[in-house]
């Protein structure tokens, strides 16, 4: 979690302010963003975690990924918008 958030950040680091010359990055930050997570969600699911005896840990576990997922999804908007702002600047 930490990695993602220390990445998240360098992720918006580069992309402000809009005329930065660090907007060239823009295209692999969204390719990250877009494969990144779900590869790792499916590491973390089918590699990593083997706790499954544990029903709450499981549950846990479950939950955790919905969190991460959202914010997963919250920072693909944000670099959609990023994407359609810098076509239009």
């Amino acid at each position: 979690m930490v990695i993602a958030i220390e990445v998240a950040a360098v992720s918006l680091w580069a992309l402000w302010p809009p005329d930065a010359p660090r907007r060239d990055w823009l295209p692999a930050i969204a390719l990250f963003w877009t494969l990144g997570p779900p590869i790792w969600f499916y590491i973390e699911y089918a590699l990593l975690f083997d706790n499954w005896n544990d029903k709450d840990a499981v549950a846990q576990f479950k939950d955790l990924q919905g969190h991460a997922a959202k914010i997963w999804a919250g920072m693909l908007a944000f670099l959609t918008g990023a994407i359609l702002l810098k076509v239009n600047y």
